[in-house]
């Protein structure tokens, strides 16, 4: 009876483990056969920038995985404050908007510090991308120092 038990046992645990890795296997191999990438939105990047991110572009073996990837490391960059796709049929549609750049920094309203040391103080640059957060620490190091 405890041999039976055992076995019975060691065959529930086989088939519980059966039916976990049966389809986590099946949710890693979501393949998608693309055949044309299309770039909304670019403005100042070119499109054989963000298409660079994806591996080994254009023969790229496109999956959920590669394409969450790839978001995430165009958002890294720090270019992009919107990064979409889609696909439709054969091909993968991907939406992007660039933050805007810094043209000009203005100081004004200031007659006390010079225009040199205010922007020592501050981090962001002419040229930079205009980030609304990195604006209000600028602000609030210009009011502390």
């Amino acid at each position: 009876m405890v041999k039976f038990l055992i076995n019975f046992f060691i065959i529930i645990k086989f088939i519980f483990l059966i039916n976990i890795l049966i389809p986590l296997a099946n949710a890693q191999s979501n393949n998608y056969d693309i055949k044309k990438v299309v770039v909304n939105g670019e403005r100042r990047l070119s499109e054989s920038f963000i298409l660079n991110f994806f591996p080994n572009y254009p023969d790229t073996i496109f999956s959920d995985e590669i394409l969450n990837d790839f978001t995430k490391n165009l958002y890294k960059t720090g270019y992009f404050s919107l990064v979409n796709f889609n696909i439709n049929g054969d091909n993968l549609i991907i939406d992007v908007e660039e933050f805007p750049l810094i043209n000009q920094i203005t100081f004004s309203g200031n007659d006390l510090i010079e225009k040199d040391q205010l922007e020592k103080v501050i981090s962001i640059k002419t040229r930079d991308v205009f980030i609304v957060d990195n604006l209000d620490q600028a602000v609030d190091k210009i009011r502390t120092e």
